[in-house]
């Protein structure tokens, strides 16, 4: 949304924002069954970009979407 924050505010913008969804994914899905990731994925795909956009917006991202495909 704002090339010159994804800048400035922090040094790599592209490997900071997958490791905020990395770990977000993780502790996520942490406080599910298996049977509720797979019956809930909408819902947990919003709560997921919901909190990727709260650390993101201050560098001048915006994630628009968010899916999860595949859970081993």
């Amino acid at each position: 949304v704002n090339p010159e924050i994804a800048i400035t505010k922090v040094e790599d913008y592209y490997f900071a924002t997958t490791q905020v969804a990395q770990t977000s994914l993780r502790s996520m899905l942490g406080q599910y069954t298996l049977d509720d990731l797979l019956s809930n994925r909408d819902k947990i795909n919003l709560t997921l970009q919901t909190n990727l956009d709260k650390f993101t917006e201050p560098w001048g991202i915006k994630v628009t979407v968010v899916e999860v495909k595949h859970i081993d």
